[in-house]
C-alpha cells in the first residue's frame, strides 16, 4: 500500500514547483501554519530564514529525489504529481529513465506492470540485453521474457544477435516500452 500524500492545497501552500527544471522550492511559512504546527514566532522566523526560497530535496541512494514534509518522507516525483494533478499516483515512470529528472513532461502515472516494462538494464546483467543470457549447458544464447507472471522461453540461438532480435520482437509484441533494458 502506497503512503497517502498530503492534500494538494496543503502541498501548494508549502512548495513551489518549476516544471521546466523539475525542482521544488520551499515557500515562506505564515503565522497560520506556525499555529497549526505548534511553532513559536522564533521558530517560524528561523525556518523562513533558513529554508524559504531554497530547493527542497534530498538525494536518495537509489538516484531518486526525496522530500520531508512535517517529518514524513516522500518521493519528490509523487509530491509533484499530486501538486500538478491533484491525484495520488499509482506508480510514477520517468520516461527518460533518469530518476532525478522530475520535469512534469518526464513523468507519467502508470500501473506497476507498465512501470516494469520500462525498466533499465539490471546492474548484474552480463549479456548487455534484458532477457538474453549464455547457457553453458547448451552452449547457446537463450532468450526469455516474463509475461503475465510466467517466464516464456523464446528460443536458444547459436548467434547472440538472433537471441537479441527474438527478445526485442517479444517485447514489441507484449507492449514493452522501447526504453526497456536501456543502459
Amino acid at each position: 500500500m502506497r503512503k497517502e500524500l498530503p492534500d494538494q492545497s496543503f502541498l501548494l501552500s508549502l512548495l513551489s514547483y518549476e516544471p521546466s527544471t523539475g525542482e521544488l522550492t520551499w515557500k515562506n511559512r505564515d503565522e497560520e501554519f506556525a499555529r497549526m504546527a505548534g511553532w513559536s514566532e522564533g521558530t517560524l522566523a528561523t525556518w523562513n530564514t533558513k529554508f524559504a526560497g531554497k530547493v527542497a530535496k534530498r538525494s536518495l541512494r537509489n538516484g531518486y529525489v526525496g522530500i520531508t514534509i512535517l517529518g514524513e518522507r516522500y518521493f519528490a516525483h509523487r509530491v509533484i504529481w499530486k501538486m500538478v494533478t491533484g491525484l495520488d499516483p499509482d506508480h510514477i515512470d520517468h520516461f527518460n529513465g533518469q530518476t532525478d529528472d522530475n520535469r512534469f513532461e518526464n513523468l507519467s502515472d502508470v500501473s506497476a506492470l507498465e512501470n516494469q516494462r520500462n525498466r533499465k538494464l539490471s546492474s548484474n546483467n552480463r549479456s548487455g540485453q534484458s532477457g538474453v543470457y549464455w547457457c553453458r549447458t547448451n552452449r547457446k544464447w537463450t532468450a526469455k521474457i516474463r509475461v503475465g507472471g510466467e517466464h516464456r522461453l523464446l528460443g536458444r540461438f547459436s548467434d547472440y544477435s538472433q537471441a537479441v532480435e527474438a527478445r526485442k520482437c517479444a517485447e514489441r509484441q507484449h507492449g514493452f516500452s522501447p526504453n526497456h533494458g536501456r543502459i
